[in-house]
């Protein structure tokens, strides 16, 4: 058997670590670099300060936290201050049951509040919001107190749409209409003012109204018809290409205009022989009540349609020449105006000295008749081209004994006896 060299093994153990009791062999490598930053370390902090990353200590900045306050109400913590905590009853809550009206511009508001606020309010009113009408004083308030169930549900109404912005629904059998539009309230509040317009459909199409209500101390209540595009259409269009073709078989609604005399005759029924123009409504028996006005005279006349045929034409009299004008002092030559006046005695030019009545017709060549008050007398002349006639007596029958037969010249040359009657032969 050779011998072992052991050598090797000697030397090996030569280079072993001894155990050290309690301690544990490790593979945790500790080196130079990490020696050095552990030299940096300067062993001076306390509980008051932190380690930088240079290994110097810096003292902790602790802020410093208020004492609470000592009064009765809640508190809690936010952003290192004392909060007062509000009371439950203070708080709107998901579970809220109460009313509640906001009242500045960052309070909450509660579904109801907003519902009524911006869906509107319904007022329960009448039928009487279709009916035309126009009235003033104690009568409008009567209709405001109907439309609203009395006047102060009105004026509530209007205070409400002006302070709290709220709108409005009026309710008639059912059908709802929006009555939101103009408001106005005086300073004083004792003038409510509330205006708006609405549609609502009948059988046949839709009506349009405007309503204007006010309480004050001249209260006024105005429902009104809107005249709409389709009906203003509807007028003009039912004008005829023929337009002077017989009035008596013109119906509907419309407008017509002719410029011919030729073609206003009586035999169209036309009531004057003038050119003029023709308003016409439908009437409820295929007839039209019309109106018609002469271009050059300026007469107007009526007439309905009557339940089979037209009735008969009626002339409008208007204001002046209804109005009767006093005249004091003159000359009854400078009265060339159309109309009716009272003469006085100290009025030149007339034959009779007392009180008269003067009607004077015509445009530029006129006709004066005069009448005296007392015993009715009458008298007549003209004025053509500037120039007057000689007045001529109108002689009743009852008045006359005698009529005699003259020649032209011995009419101008005689005087005229009141009771009798001249007949000129040549």
């Amino acid at each position: 058997m050779s011998n072992y060299d052991d050598t090797e093994i000697f030397s090996s153990l030569d280079s072993k670590v001894d155990k050290v009791s309690g301690k544990q062999l490790s593979t945790n490598d500790y080196n130079t670099t990490d020696k050095t930053k552990v030299d940096k370390l300067i062993t001076t902090g306390d509980g008051t300060k932190y380690l930088t990353d240079s290994g110097q200590y810096k003292v902790v900045e602790v802020n410093s936290v208020p004492e609470a306050p000592t009064d009765s109400n809640t508190y809690g913590r936010k952003n290192n201050t004392w909060v007062e905590v509000p009371e439950k009853d203070n708080v709107l809550t998901k579970d809220n049951t109460e009313t509640y009206i906001p009242t500045s511009n960052y309070q909450p508001a509660t579904k109801k509040y907003v519902d009524d606020t911006n869906f509107g309010k319904i007022i329960n009113g009448s039928v009487e919001i279709l009916n035309n009408c126009n009235l003033t004083g104690a009568e409008a308030e009567a209709k405001i107190a109907t439309l609203f169930g009395s006047i102060d549900a009105f004026k509530q109404c209007v205070a409400d749409m002006i302070d709290n912005h709220t709108r409005y629904f009026y309710n008639y059998g059912g059908n709802i209409i929006n009555i939101c539009g103009t408001t106005w309230i005086s300073a004083d509040r004792s003038a409510y003012e509330l205006n708006f317009i609405y549609s609502y459909p009948n059988p046949t199409n839709y009506l349009n109204k405007r309503v204007a209500l006010r309480y004050s101390s001249a209260s006024v209540a105005i429902i009104q018809d809107i005249s709409t595009d389709d009906k203003l259409k509807t007028m003009f269009a039912e004008g005829k290409d023929d337009t002077f073709q017989d009035l008596n078989s013109i119906n509907g609604y419309g407008i017509i205009s002719g410029g011919d005399d030729s073609s206003a005759i009586p035999e169209k029924n036309y009531p004057i022989k003038q050119a003029g123009t023709l308003f016409y409504g439908k009437g409820p028996y295929s007839t039209a009540n019309q109106i018609y006005g002469a271009y050059f005279s300026n007469r107007w006349f009526a007439r309905g349609g009557g339940d089979t045929e037209p009735t008969s034409w009626r002339e409008f009299a208007f204001k002046d020449d209804i109005d009767t004008e006093y005249i004091a002092n003159g000359s009854i030559n400078d009265i060339i105006t159309a109309g009716e006046y009272v003469i006085n005695p100290n009025v030149t030019g007339k034959p009779f000295g007392h009180y008269c009545w003067l009607k004077v017709m015509g445009l530029s060549d006129i006709v004066q008749i005069l009448i005296h008050y007392n015993d009715l007398k009458i008298v007549i002349r003209s004025r053509i081209n500037g120039n007057w006639t000689n007045w001529k007596y109108v002689t009743t029958s009852d008045n006359l004994s005698t009529i005699t037969k003259v020649t032209t010249a011995q009419y101008n040359a005689s005087s005229k006896a009141s009771d009798t009657a001249y007949f000129v032969t040549d």
